[in-house]
């Protein structure tokens, strides 16, 4: 490397004001991790930039939680249009069509002191993404694969994705999606019916106490606790793991059939249904897997199939249209970034690892020209 290149790239970082738009959220996460790392090189400037990266990136989590409020209430003025439009009289009564929004647009736009929004809330609001992108919640340019590699690439991303960051969360989503719904789901659900149980011993509790002796009055609460706890406990754990197997079984399914189909239909989650529930009796025989895989499809695959499909109520897809994909669709998302822009974003991180990693000390970091034009303006906690 001749002496010319080393020069432009110590001045890329000249004039430049820092800007998480320039950078993933890998690399973000690596400036992070330097602030553990390489705690005595370079101290002040290392605290200084992951201060502005949190404060950075709370703005931004703000404004598109205001992007995502405003499609939300976009998909639900559609749903209650589709629904109750061919009424008469139902247009006074119904919120309006149109996609408008707020007019402190200007305000909220001045709040963002530190980073700078690529677009207004406005278009954000009401970007129209591609359709067989938000059924297949994949990050952009996945659907000209073939179906079994994007099975591969939504439960499989670490091995598939090409690039893949675990800091990425539309990479991520659809196994994450997975995961969490199983395990909140079943955890609610076994929770529930543990409680049940829970109530029983503690009724056959009141009714035997009567022929017991106490010590106290605070024994005899400390026994009913453990009464309570014998019934909820076991049965807690035996009807979460039943319920993670049904519904984790469901989604995975259902799920599949939709990125394979490229299609939200009920018969996804009939079959979603139909195929746990046949598993969960397998001991009873083929009559009585057949038995539960009707049962099954007929009291969790059409309700769920009406809500997801036919009313498009699909918490997955919505969740994915509303929070990610406005961002993962802006300009300054890395998956959208021009050779151009990849090229300078590598000679801007390797500048800033080099500054990060270099021993200065506290006088000789503020007084560079290099950290004045990073950070100009003064730290603020963001409300």
């Amino acid at each position: 490397m001749t002496a010319v290149d080393d020069k432009s790239k110590s001045n890329v970082l000249n004039g430049y004001k820092f800007s998480i738009n320039d950078f993933s959220d890998t690399q973000l996460n690596q400036m992070k991790l330097t602030n553990v790392r390489f705690k005595k090189r370079n101290a002040t400037f290392k605290n200084r930039l992951f201060d502005e990266i949190l404060i950075q990136e709370k703005e931004r989590r703000q404004f598109y939680w205001k992007v995502a409020n405003q499609r939300s209430k976009q998909t639900a003025t559609k749903m209650l249009h589709g629904l109750f439009g061919r009424l008469p009289m139902a247009e006074k009564f119904l919120p309006s069509k149109s996609h408008a929004v707020s007019d402190m647009e200007a305000e909220l736009h001045s709040k963002y002191k530190h980073w700078t929004p690529t677009e207004t809330l406005h278009e954000a609001a009401t970007k129209e993404p591609p359709h067989i992108n938000s059924i297949l919640c994949m990050p952009l340019g996945t659907e000209k694969l073939s179906s079994v590699e994007q099975i591969k690439m939504a439960f499989m991303p670490r091995y598939y994705v090409p690039n893949y960051s675990r800091y990425e969360h539309s990479q991520n989503y659809n196994f994450q999606y997975l995961t969490r719904m199983t395990l909140l789901s079943s955890l609610l659900m076994g929770g529930l019916l543990g409680m049940e149980y829970g109530a029983r011993f503690l009724h056959d509790f009141d009714k035997a106490k009567a022929n017991q002796y106490f010590r106290s009055k605070a024994d005899m609460y400390y026994e009913r606790y453990r009464a309570f706890l014998r019934g909820f406990v076991p049965y807690w754990l035996r009807w979460t793991w039943r319920c993670s197997f049904l519904i984790g079984g469901m989604l995975l399914i259902s799920q599949t059939l939709v990125i394979w189909r490229k299609k939200d239909k009920m018969s996804n989650y009939l079959a979603g249904a139909a195929v746990p529930g046949a598993l969960y009796k397998w001991k009873k025989g083929p009559k009585g897997m057949f038995v539960s895989a009707v049962m099954f499809s007929c009291m969790f695959g059409v309700p769920f199939g009406f809500l997801n499909a036919t009313c498009g109520l699909n918490p997955r897809t919505c969740i994915y249209d509303w929070f990610f994909m406005p961002l993962i669709s802006s300009s300054a998302h890395c998956s959208n970034w021009t050779e151009e822009q990849k090229q300078k974003n590598k000679l801007m991180m390797t500048s800033m690892l080099r500054e990060i990693k270099t021993y200065k000390n506290a006088e000789d970091t503020k007084n560079s020209p290099i950290y004045q034009s990073l950070f100009p303006s003064i730290l603020y906690k963001v409300k």
